[in-house]
C-alpha cells in the first residue's frame, strides 16, 4: 500500500535549547546509548552510538518539558500552546505513545516530573490561572487524582517529586518556593516567607529546587550562584506546622553565575551553571568533583547516563569519587556527552565533552538547498552561516557574517554562489564551496526581505522593506543595479 503521507520526516537538526524546564532526558538502557531531546513539536530519541534518530510525532505545539522513569522504560512529554495541548506518555524503547492526556491545563505545561516508579506524573500549568496536578496515567481517567490552584502571583516554573516519598512535591517560581503534601483530601501546601535580611545579603531569582534524599532538607538554586537550604526547624513560624520547612542557610556554590540545574543522582548533589561548570557535592555540600573545561558555554540542562567508564587505555580508573557520566545541553546550541573519567586528565583538551548534537545558535533567518548535491545552507539572525549535508547528517562548514543581521538567502542555479540579504540592505555574494565573500553591495538602506537569482544566474532581484525591488546584474565582479518602486 502506498504511503498516505505526502511528507515523511527523516531527520532533525538542532533542538529546543530555549526551554526553561528542559527537554533533555537520558534513555540509556538495555545496551542502547540514547538521549531524548525536542525539536519544535517533535521528540527525538537519539541513539548516538549508531547515530539513529527515532522521531516521536503527535504534539501539535512546541514540546516544553520532558521526564522519564528511573528504569528508562517510560518517557513523558508536555507542550505549550493556545489550543490542543497535551501530555503524552511514550514507550521509551519503541517510541510508541501509550497514553495521551488532552488539555491537561489551559495553555499547556510549563514543567512536569515523573515518580521513580513511573506511576504518577506531576504537571505545572502554563495558563493565566496556574494549577498543579498529579496524574495516575496508568488508569484511564480523564481527571487528575489531585489538583490545586496556585494562588501566588509568582508563576511557578519547576516541579519535583521527593524521590523517597512521592506524596511530597516542591515547586518554585523566581521568588517563591512551595512545598506540597499530597493527601487523600488533595494537595496541601506551605510557602515559607524569606527575606534578604535573614541572610544579610540579597537573594537571587530562583531557578530549580530538589529534595535531599533520606533527610528533611531541600534546596533551591538561584541566579546569583547560591543554594538556599530548607529544613525543619524547632521553632516554626506562626501558623506553620512542625513539618513545614524554613530557609536555614544560603550557600554560595557558583560565584556570580546562575545555577541553571540542580539535581540529585545516587549520593551526589549536582549543579550546573552559566559559567559552563558542572560540580558534584555530597549531601553535606562538600565538593567532590568538578568539570570546568567542558567548553560548551552556559549550561541549560543536564541528565545522567551510565556509570563511570574505563580510561582510554582500557584500564579501570582508580579514584575515590566515582561520579556518573552525564550529558549536558548549553545555550550555545550544543549537546555533549561527558565521560566522568575526564576529571582525572591533565590537559584542557582531554577534559572536554564529546559533541553529540549541534543546534543553530539563534533564530533561522533563511534556508536554501543546493541544486546539485545533498547540501543545504542555513543562515541565522545572529549571522551564522552553516552548510549541512542531509544525507550524511553532518555539519560541513560555517562562517560568521560579522556585523550583519541576515534576513533572506538564495543560491545560484549553478550551485556555485550564495546571495544573502541583510537588515541594512546589504547584499553579500559568497562562494558556496568555501563561503568566501566574493562581492558586497550596499546601495539601499531598507532591509532586504527577499532575494532571488535569475534562471541563468546573471541577475539578482532583491525586494526591500520600502516596497521596492532592485535588479542587479553582475558585470566583471561589479554589481550594477536598477531599482523600481
Amino acid at each position: 500500500m502506498a504511503d498516505r503521507n505526502a511528507l515523511n520526516l527523516r531527520w532533525t537538526f538542532g533542538f529546543n535549547m530555549d526551554s526553561e524546564a528542559g527537554t533533555l532526558v537520558d534513555l540509556t538502557a538495555d545496551g542502547r546509548r540514547a538521549v531524548f531531546f525536542a525539536v519544535g513539536h517533535t521528540g527525538v530519541i537519539f541513539d548516538y552510538e549508531v547515530r539513529q534518530q527515532r522521531l516521536l510525532q503527535g504534539h501539535t505545539n512546541t514540546i516544553s518539558c520532558a521526564a522519564a522513569s528511573d528504569d528508562k522504560k517510560w518517557l513523558t512529554t508536555g507542550d505549550i500552546g493556545e489550543k490542543d495541548t497535551m501530555i503524552v506518555v511514550w514507550n521509551a524503547r519503541t517510541g510508541v505513545p501509550v497514553r495521551t492526556i488532552f488539555d491537561a491545563h489551559p495553555g499547556g505545561i510549563i514543567c512536569l516530573d515523573m515518580t521513580p516508579d513511573a506511576m504518577y506524573i506531576a504537571a505545572l500549568g502554563a495558563g493565566p490561572v496556574q494549577n498543579l496536578s498529579v496524574w495516575e496515567w496508568t488508569v484511564q481517567k480523564d481527571d487528575p487524582v489531585a489538583s490545586s490552584e496556585i494562588t501566588t502571583r509568582d508563576l511557578q516554573h519547576c516541579v519535583r517529586f521527593r524521590r523517597d516519598e512521592k506524596a511530597e512535591l516542591v515547586t518554585n517560581g523566581v521568588n517563591r518556593t512551595i512545598f506540597w503534601n499530597w493527601e487523600a483530601s488533595g494537595l496541601k501546601y506551605y510557602s515559607p516567607a524569606i527575606s534578604s535580611k535573614e541572610f544579610l545579603t540579597p537573594i537571587g531569582r530562583f531557578t530549580q529546587s530538589v529534595f535531599i534524599p533520606n533527610s528533611t532538607q531541600a534546596v533551591t538554586a538561584t541566579e546569583d550562584g547560591d543554594l538556599l537550604l530548607w529544613d525543619h526547624v524547632l521553632l516554626p513560624a506562626l501558623h506553620a506546622r512542625p513539618t513545614d520547612r524554613c530557609a536555614v542557610k544560603l550557600l554560595r556554590l557558583h560565584d556570580g553565575n546562575a545555577i541553571t540545574v540542580v539535581q540529585v543522582f545516587d549520593n551526589f548533589l549536582v549543579t550546573a551553571a552559566t559559567d559552563g561548570f558542572v560540580r558534584f557535592y555530597d549531601f553535606k555540600f562538600r565538593l567532590l568533583a568538578w568539570y570546568e573545561d567542558l567548553d560548551v558555554g552556559p549550561i541549560t540542562a543536564l541528565t545522567f547516563t551510565s556509570p563511570r567508564s574505563i580510561a582510554k587505555d582500557g584500564s579501570q580508573l582508580d579514584a575515590k569519587v566515582r561520579v556518573p557520566n552525564f550529558v549536558i545541553a548549553s545555550k550555545s546550541g550544543k549537546i555533549a556527552l561527558v565521560n566522568a573519567a575526564v576529571f582525572d586528565y591533565f590537559t584542557k583538551e582531554e577534559r572536554r565533552g564529546e559533541l553529540l548534537v549541534q543546534a543553530f545558535e539563534s533564530a533561522i533567518a533563511a534556508i536554501c538547498a543546493h541544486p546539485l548535491t545533498s547540501q543545504f545552507f542555513v543562515v541565522t539572525t545572529g549571522g551564522m552561516l552553516r552548510v549541512v549535508d542531509y544525507e550524511s547528517q553532518t555539519w560541513l562548514r560555517h562562517k560568521v557574517l560579522e556585523k550583519r543581521t541576515p534576513t533572506c538567502m538564495c543560491i545560484n542555479p549553478n550551485g556555485q554562489e550564495l546571495v544573502v540579504g541583510c537588515t541594512d540592505g546589504t547584499l553579500l555574494i559568497l562562494s558556496s564551496i568555501d563561503l568566501e565573500l566574493l562581492q558586497r553591495s550596499s546601495q539601499v538602506e531598507a532591509p532586504a526581505t527577499s532575494v532571488e537569482f535569475s534562471p541563468e544566474g546573471t541577475h539578482i532581484a532583491m525586494a526591500d522593506g520600502q516596497n521596492c525591488v532592485g535588479i542587479y546584474r553582475r558585470e566583471r565582479n561589479v554589481l550594477e543595479s536598477g531599482k523600481e518602486g
